[in-house]
C-alpha cells in the first residue's frame, strides 16, 4: 500500500530494493534500502510539513507539535465538581442582589420608555442579500460549531439561494421580535472563570439600550434573544440537565462587547482614568506622594462600587490588583495599602494587563524576559523538527511552512 505523502518513484525504488534484499541478502542492496527510506521517511515529513496550515486548523499542526515536546501522553484527570453544581453556580451568579428602590424607578422608566418609542425607519425596512453577504466575509473561519452542527465555513461557501433565505429569515426575526428558540440554546464548556457578562441586569441593560436606540424592533429582538436562553454544562463526558437563563449575557456572541459596552457607557466620573477593554476596568490615579494616590483610588473605587450595586454588577475581587509606577527607588518595596469592600487589594509589582507585563519603572524588562522565554521554547521545538540527519534540512519551501507556525 501506497503511503501517503511519499513521491511515487521513491515508493517504488524502495519497494524494489526490499524484494531484492529478501531475495540476495546482499549487504550493499541493504544499505542502498536504509538511503531509500531515509529519503522516503524525509520526502513525507516535508510533505506533512508543508500541508499544515493555521489558516484552515490549527489542531493537525499544534499535534503533532506536542507529541515533540512530551514524551508520555497526557492522562485525563476525572472533573472533582460535577456539571450540575456548575450550571447552578452560573444560574447563581446571573442573580445578583438587586437595589429595590434603583430597580423599581428603572421599571417604571422602561415601560415609559416603551410607550413613546418610534418604530424606526431604517430599522423598519428588510434586510438585504448583499447585507448578508457582508456580514458573511467578516466571519471568522476555524471556529467551534453551535448546538446546530453548523461550521462557519459551510455558511462562508454558501450560496446566493442560501444567501435570500437568510435575508427573508432575519427579516421576520426583526418585523415578529421574535428568535427561535432553538437558536437560544447554548453547551457551556466549562471553565471556571467568573466574569462580569454573567451579572448582567435584562431590565436595566434593556432600559440603557432603549435610551441611547429609542426604536421598538430592536429592543424587542435584543429582549428575545436575552430571555429564557437554556444551556447545558458539560465537562468531560458528563453534562448537566437543562438550566434557564434570564441575566447575563451570553458567552462567544459577537453581540455581547457590545452589548456589555451599552450597559457600562455610563459610568460615574472619577478622579482617576477609566481604561476599559471588554470586561476589564483599570483605574489609573496620578499624585505627587503615593499616599494622594491611594486617597484618590479608594475614593473612586468606592463611587464605582455604589454604580455596581446599583446596576447588579459583581466585580472580581480576587482578580484586583495594586501596582505603583515610580522613580523613586527608596520607595521601590513599599506596598499599597488601598482597600475595596472592606479588604486590602493584594500588590502585585509586575501585574499582566491586556498581555503586556508592566514593571515599576516602566522598563518593560519583565515582558521582554517573559516572550524571550517563549522564544526559547519555540526555538526548542524548531530544533527537534530540523535534525541532522532527518526532517526538513535543506528545503527552503518546508522552513517557510515551518515559520509560518
Amino acid at each position: 500500500m501506497h503511503s501517503k505523502g511519499i513521491p511515487e518513484a521513491i515508493y517504488t525504488k524502495t519497494e524494489a530494493l526490499w524484494q531484492e534484499f529478501v531475495t540476495t541478502s546482499d549487504r550493499n542492496v541493504a544499505l542502498e534500502l536504509i538511503e531509500s527510506l531515509n529519503e522516503a521517511r524525509q520526502a513525507k515529513w516535508e510533505s506533512t510539513v508543508q500541508d499544515m496550515n493555521f489558516a484552515l486548523s490549527s489542531r493537525k499542526a499544534w499535534h503533532l507539535l506536542k507529541r515533540f515536546t512530551s514524551g508520555t501522553a497526557i492522562q485525563k484527570s476525572e472533573p472533582k465538581v460535577c456539571p450540575s453544581k456548575i450550571a447552578d453556580r452560573i444560574v447563581k451568579l446571573s442573580k445578583a442582589p438587586s437595589h429595590k428602590k434603583h430597580t423599581r424607578e428603572v421599571r417604571k422608566d422602561l415601560e415609559s420608555l416603551k410607550t413613546d418609542t418610534a418604530p424606526g425607519p431604517y430599522f423598519s425596512r428588510p434586510v438585504t442579500a448583499d447585507e448578508i453577504t457582508a456580514s458573511i466575509r467578516a466571519i471568522k473561519g476555524n471556529k467551534a460549531c453551535g448546538k446546530d452542527k453548523i461550521f462557519p465555513e459551510l455558511i462562508k461557501h454558501s450560496g446566493p439561494h442560501t444567501r435570500e433565505w437568510l435575508a427573508k429569515f432575519f427579516t421576520n426575526i426583526v418585523d415578529s421580535g421574535k428568535i427561535p428558540l432553538a437558536m437560544k440554546r447554548a453547551k457551556i464548556t466549562a471553565i471556571l472563570k467568573p466574569a462580569a457578562y454573567d451579572t448582567v441586569w435584562r431590565q436595566g441593560l434593556l432600559y440603557k439600550l432603549l435610551k441611547l436606540i429609542p426604536y421598538i424592533k430592536i429592543y424587542k429582538v435584543i429582549e428575545d434573544a436575552l430571555t429564557n436562553r437554556p444551556f447545558r454544562v458539560h465537562l468531560g463526558d458528563k453534562s448537566s440537565l437543562s438550566r434557564v437563563l434570564n441575566n447575563g449575557l451570553p458567552q462567544g456572541s459577537v453581540l455581547t462587547p457590545t452589548l456589555f459596552n451599552v450597559y457600562t457607557h455610563d459610568l460615574p466620573e472619577t478622579l482617576s482614568r477609566k481604561f476599559a477593554y471588554a470586561d476589564d476596568l483599570a483605574l489609573v490615579a496620578q499624585g505627587r506622594s503615593i499616599e494622594t494616590t491611594e486617597s484618590h483610588l479608594y475614593n473612586d473605587m468606592t463611587t464605582l462600587d455604589d454604580y455596581f450595586i446599583r446596576w447588579r454588577l459583581c466585580p472580581n475581587a480576587s482578580r484586583t490588583q495594586v501596582c505603583y509606577f515610580h522613580l523613586n527607588n527608596r520607595q521601590a518595596n513599599k506596598k499599597p495599602n488601598v482597600t475595596f469592600r472592606g479588604s486590602t487589594l493584594p500588590f502585585n509589582p509586575c501585574p499582566k494587563y491586556l498581555g503586556v507585563t508592566l514593571d515599576r519603572s516602566l522598563t518593560y524588562s519583565a515582558h521582554l524576559n517573559n516572550v524571550a522565554a517563549k522564544l526559547r521554547t519555540r526555538n526548542n521545538m524548531l530544533k527537534k523538527l530540523t535534525g541532522t540527519t532527518w526532517g526538513m534540512l535543506g528545503s527552503d519551501a518546508s522552513w517557510k511552512a515551518m515559520l509560518d507556525l
